[in-house]
């Protein structure tokens, strides 16, 4: 009688890991659509001297899934490249768009930039995102991904985005305190 419990048990705690694992992978996916509307939406003047649309993430899961849901997409005539970046502190001057999966890789780009605003897309999903400077920040609102947005940020660091996406999102100012 114990090891049938014993048994439902694990088979509930592995049929709930798997279906968080696929929720994820889902979540992750949905996100990398919604970022390839961004750029193709927007328009950054720099980075226009890469043959491919860059899209940067310190999040091995989030790269491994982009890449196969952005696979054969382009952005301005360009192929779609999902790069994973070990490191924030290293080279990420090509990436077009920048995803944060936590606070902690938004903080270490930060030290990196020295106060320059630059003209790649910043996306993230840290509670204080907007308030530190990103442009967009996924939400979940009644179990759906939504985002918020800063246009006052995304003009900062030179980004014109169409008021279509802009309408579509939360638009969030930036706390100036």
């Amino acid at each position: 009688m114990t090891y049938r419990v014993i048994l439902i048990i694990l088979l509930t705690v592995c049929t709930s890991l798997e279906a968080s694992a696929q929720t994820s992978q889902r979540e992750y996916a949905l996100k990398a659509g919604l970022m390839y509307y961004f750029a193709l939406y927007s328009n950054q003047t720099t980075n226009q001297n890469t043959n491919n649309y860059i899209i940067c993430s310190s999040s091995k899961s989030f790269v491994e899934i982009a890449t196969q849901t952005l696979l054969q997409k382009k952005i301005e005539q360009r192929d779609v490249e999902v790069r994973y970046l070990q490191s924030l502190l290293e080279n990420n001057t090509s990436c077009h768009i920048i995803f944060f999966s936590d606070e902690k890789s938004y903080t270490q780009y930060q030290t990196t930039l020295n106060n320059k605003p630059r003209s790649t897309l910043l996306i993230g999903e840290a509670s204080n995102f907007i308030n530190a400077g990103g442009h967009i920040k996924f939400i979940h609102i009644g179990g759906k991904i939504r985002f918020e947005i800063n246009p006052e940020q995304l003009e900062i660091s030179g980004i014109k985005i169409s008021s279509k996406v802009i309408r579509l999102g939360k638009v969030k100012v930036r706390n100036k305190s």
